[in-house]
């Protein structure tokens, strides 16, 4: 099937015009734009993206290795009439692992003297990068989100009578909902269309403060059918869903991986596992609390930090490697650290077989209400309101690997041995 790199081949002569318009394919394109390795070359104050891709062409292959589809896009990109002469501007790039645990980068491109897009990256390979991914799980704000805002505060400053629209894949989807969400009346006139591309959403609590300026129809978030990030957590609008070739919710975030048909993306319906992961990660929030989860992240990175560990790429390489030393590190915490873990992981457990239930079952009957549930209800009642409508399962035929597709009966019983408190069978306080 057809993906963006062969839509560059069937428009890429045509230019963004008021007869062939920006589109959602377009959008796509340019939030990739910002995971480029512009870091590797010296980008002066102004360029265009042909400008940008010949000094791409020049950087070390190593560089593109993680997404090698990124060098043809580099190369369609120079030779397409649609894009080759957008001007580039205000490329920043930083990475902070002290204290602050944030990993951001941005860029703007200029469609023409009127409109602009400015594109926010999502997570790359460092440990860094990830660590803030799981922050939002018990942070109302993190840092990522603050730069992206400040960014976007600077740029519109820098080019007071363009609108713009804002674009992401992954959290760099988030930021620029989240900068959409922030942004004050005027601002959110000059906004055309924020952009989230399979990024994750926002804890219930964040969506419950926010009053926002931009309308709801100048949001958009884009997942494919099997999507798992792109379901973690609250978002303001349903998902837009968008026809894969990748296996399972993490092949599928692969962008590469999303069919087109000629200005659009082709639409699909949300898998039995994606919606699965919705539930999950919504039971999951529902009966922890953030300090608690705020704890397994905070001690699971102290691990990785003892062992020097900076990149998924070298915390694979590590597991191999030295899995009895990171047995060892965990024994070394004390009983009340390995107890807060495990109650934690039992919780995300119990939520797994929750949503496994479900889904063969369908829903629990209502018990009646415990005292003190209305809290929890109301988060709920969020939740619901969020989830995508009328998700229908796959197709006849179709490829499917699921989320629970491993899960068995046996594994939800084993569950049951994880206590209240965090303690496996057999082990005592």
């Amino acid at each position: 099937m057809s993906n963006i790199l062969d839509y560059l081949r069937w428009r890429g002569d045509l230019e963004i015009s008021s007869s062939v318009p920006f589109n959602e394919v377009d959008a796509l394109i340019l939030a990739r734009i910002s995971y480029l390795p512009l870091d590797e070359v010296d980008l002066a104050s102004e360029e265009s993206i042909e400008s940008v891709a010949a000094k791409l062409s020049e950087v070390p292959e190593e560089h593109f290795e993680k997404r090698p589809d990124d060098q043809e896009l580099v190369k369609a990109l120079a030779e397409s009439e649609r894009f080759k002469n957008l001007k580039v501007t205000d490329y920043e790039k930083e990475v902070t692992a002290q204290g602050e645990e944030s990993q951001f980068a941005a860029v703007t491109v200029h469609l023409d003297e009127r409109e602009m897009y400015l594109s926010f990256i999502g997570t790359d390979d460092t440990m860094v990068g990830w660590r803030e991914d799981l922050n939002m799980s018990f942070m109302e704000c993190v840092p990522g989100q603050e730069k992206a805002l400040a960014y976007a505060d600077r740029v519109l400053k820098k080019f007071p009578l363009k609108n713009f629209y804002l674009g992401g894949h992954s959290k760099g989807g988030n930021e620029a909902l989240y900068c959409a969400m922030k942004f004050d009346e005027g601002t959110a006139e000059r906004l055309i269309m924020a952009h989230s591309f399979d990024g994750p959403g926002f804890l219930p609590e964040v969506m419950e403060s926010i009053t926002f300026a931009a309308p709801k129809d100048k949001l958009s978030q884009y997942v494919p059918q099997g999507s798992i990030v792109g379901r973690l957590m609250i978002h303001p609008t349903d998902p837009i869903v968008v026809r894969s070739t990748g296996k399972g919710g993490i092949g599928q975030h692969n962008l590469y991986t999303w069919e087109v048909a000629r200005t659009s993306f082709e639409r699909g319906e949300l898998t039995d596992g994606s919606n699965a992961a919705f539930e999950t990660v919504s039971n999951f929030l529902r009966q922890s609390t953030p300090e608690e989860r705020e704890l397994l992240v905070s001690e699971v990175f102290e691990i990785l930090e003892e062992k020097e560990v900076t990149t998924t790429r070298e915390l694979a390489d590590s597991l191999k490697k030295h899995l009895p030393s990171y047995i060892k590190i965990y024994r070394a915490k004390s009983e009340e650290e390995r107890k807060g873990m495990l109650r934690v992981i039992g919780l995300f457990g119990k939520s797994y077989a929750e949503a496994f239930l479900e889904q063969v079952f369908g829903p629990a009957k209502e018990e009646p209400e415990a005292p003190g549930a209305a809290a929890a209800q109301s988060v709920e009642s969020v939740t619901r309101e969020n989830a995508a409508p009328g998700a229908a399962p796959t197709e006849a035929g179709e490829e499917h690997v699921d989320l629970f597709e491993e899960t068995t009966a046996e594994d939800v019983r084993s569950l049951d041995s994880i206590d209240p408190k965090g303690n496996l069978e057999g082990e005592t306080e």
